[in-house]
């Protein structure tokens, strides 16, 4: 199975009761939506009828902040918005519920970086960031669970700004993501946060 494939089966079981938005962009990409396997090349695309489909699935990918490439077909009407950028692809991956892939994607990338700096940071350690990755990954999935339970609103002012938050930056590490907020807090404190809501939606599971 391709990775694209893999991508569309996670999604079509995913549930998006409460954020239409986000439903209709994994639906889009269900329908005519594409990603290449990371290990070849970063790319992503979705590839529309017309000018009409490509206008209103840009308007919905600017929505969640996502402003693709266009190319258009010289030999037909169909339109093709597309991303070479990895970050956003990354992005799109965890907007339209494709977590697991979303975490061997990161790996992907991960593994790259390593080849590449290797010669530099002979004592890198892949191992801790692909932890990393995979603990961001799962307080994505425990977001999910709880928005579409109860809200995020449940959670009260502080851990719902870091849900937010976290949700909108799936790869930065604990540092980064606390000084996001306002006021910034340690790195300490945002791993408390997300521990709570881990912790809460054990509840909800």
């Amino acid at each position: 199975m391709t990775f694209s494939a893999k991508v569309k089966c996670e999604i079509a079981s995913a549930d998006f009761e409460n954020n239409a938005k986000r439903a209709e962009l994994a639906a889009l990409f269900i329908s005519c939506g594409y990603v290449n396997d990371p290990v070849r090349a970063y790319h992503a695309e979705f590839r529309l009828a017309d000018a009409a489909s490509a206008l209103s699935a840009l308007n919905l990918l600017a929505d969640f902040d996502l402003t693709p490439l266009q190319l258009t077909k010289r030999s037909a009407r169909g339109v093709t918005l597309y991303f070479k950028d990895s970050e956003k692809i990354g992005e799109l991956l965890c907007i339209i519920g494709a977590h697991r892939a979303f975490l061997d994607f990161e790996n992907v990338k991960i593994r790259k970086s390593v080849d590449n700096r290797i010669n530099r940071h002979a004592n890198f350690d892949a191992a801790n960031v692909d932890k990393s990755i995979s603990a961001a990954v799962r307080q994505i999935e425990c977001i999910d669970i709880i928005d579409a339970a109860v809200g995020l609103r449940s959670l009260g002012k502080p851990l719902e700004e870091i849900a937010v938050i976290r949700r909108e930056n799936p790869s930065i590490p604990l540092q980064e993501l606390g000084a996001k907020l306002s006021p910034p807090i340690t790195k300490s404190a945002a791993n408390h946060r997300l521990r709570k809501i881990i912790e809460i939606a054990e509840k909800y599971k």
